[in-house]
């Protein structure tokens, strides 16, 4: 008597195993060295996770202890960035660090205020802030979002002060620098944005903000940021930048 279970049925991907066997010796072992390549990919990606989600578990804590010690500049950083405390530890003496959640990307005016208010940070108080998050050129789909946190954020400023967006390609195209004018027109925030990758220099990334000529390594930053291991369009999107960057000069891939 049959089973009532239908059997096991391959995904679309999925290599038939007809086709496997029908090939060489040679071709089996190049098959096996891409699936064993894979697989040691997986398990050095979830052991890097492991060790940010505990580093980041580490941190917060204690940065959200913290009170406002006369700081002009400020650090604001996604916690959707894998190795944000490798950021947030490399902050110069001086940069007053903050972290938000990712999942509240475009509904930050009320954590921002909230953050100021548990800091302890008077009003005018920064001359620079640095907002880093992971991201890719504007499309305006969240600029009224974009002006609500920069109104609620400009009472905390200086007069003059400037909020530099540390993200990839904010202003790469023309769409984009479109939106970055019309945002700081509307806010009366000098802003400053990159056109280009921010991060990770093993990727093709820099801490060059185009906008404005801002190097924001040097503005936020010791060297121990060279110790950051993405750029900020992403984990995945980085991975796949230093896989081609890497192999374009012949080198193993690190993430």
């Amino acid at each position: 008597m049959g089973s009532g279970a239908s059997a096991p049925t391959a995904g679309a991907d999925a290599v038939p195993l007809p086709a496997l066997a029908e090939l060489s010796a040679e071709d089996k072992a190049r098959v096996l060295d891409a699936a064993n390549e894979a697989i040691a990919e997986a398990v050095a990606t979830i052991q890097k996770e492991k060790k940010w989600k505990a580093a980041s578990d580490e941190l917060k804590p204690k940065l959200s202890a913290k009170k406002h010690a006369g700081e002009k500049t400020l650090l604001w950083i996604s916690d959707g960035i894998l190795s944000w405390p490798v950021a947030a530890s490399a902050a110069k003496d001086g940069v007053l660090q903050m972290w938000y959640a990712a999942k509240e990307q475009h509904e930050l005016w009320d954590d921002i205020v909230a953050a100021m208010k548990a800091a302890e940070v008077p009003e005018g108080s920064f001359t620079h802030v640095g907002w880093m998050f992971h991201g890719s050129e504007m499309t305006g789909e969240y600029k009224e979002q974009n002006l609500k946190f920069l109104a609620a954020l400009k009472p905390y400023l200086a007069e003059g002060a400037r909020v530099d967006i540390l993200a990839c390609e904010m202003v790469a195209g023309p769409t984009g620098l479109k939106i970055f004018k019309e945002l700081e027109k509307e806010s009366g925030i000098n802003l400053a944005a990159s056109t280009d990758l921010t991060g990770n220099s093993a990727a093709g990334g820099n801490w060059i903000l185009e906008t404005d000529g801002v190097d924001v390594k040097e503005q936020y930053f010791t060297d121990a940021i060279n110790e950051f291991s993405e750029t900020l369009l992403g984990f995945a999107m980085h991975r796949k930048a230093v896989r081609t960057a890497q192999r374009r000069r012949g080198g193993p891939c690190h993430f």
